[in-house]
């Protein structure tokens, strides 16, 4: 995916502002303070889940797991979360076998562009990624 397609950091300040502020406005009339992210403690210490699409608005996040994954693990977590709201789903609960779906590829691509906008320098995707986008996205080049 060309950085042009979604990195407007280069874009004039006027477009910049036009751009973020129609972005904002369809985020904001699309989910209308609708969904609640809330925490939740797994009864399970073994139990390797992040989040859960919670009943109705909920979306839980397993605070257990705080100490463990990183603000970017999170961003990605709710993503993927949010895709399920809007009806997108997986088989199980592994990631195997998954990674095609729209809830694991809108995961991928948020914690990439969130772990970039924190480090300042492009991120490949996770070796573990769909092929496809694998091969739409292609490699990165060596620092």
């Amino acid at each position: 995916m060309p950085r042009e397609a979604w990195d407007h950091r280069a874009d004039d300040a006027q477009r910049a502002a036009d751009d973020t502020e129609a972005i904002l406005e369809r985020v904001r009339n699309a989910f209308k303070s609708k969904y609640l992210i809330t925490g939740y403690t797994s009864f399970l210490p073994w139990s390797k889940a992040i989040g859960i699409d919670g009943d109705g608005d909920e979306i839980l996040l397993n605070t257990r797991k705080l100490h463990v994954f990183s603000p970017v693990d999170y961003a990605g977590t709710i993503v993927h979360e949010l895709a399920h709201k809007a009806g997108y789903s997986h088989k199980g609960n592994k990631r195997a076998g998954n990674t095609c779906t729209v809830p694991h590829l809108i995961a991928d691509i948020a914690e990439m562009v969130a772990a970039e906008l924190t480090t300042g320098k492009p991120q490949q995707p996770p070796s573990d990624a769909c092929p496809g986008f694998l091969n739409v996205y292609g490699s990165l080049p060596a620092d």
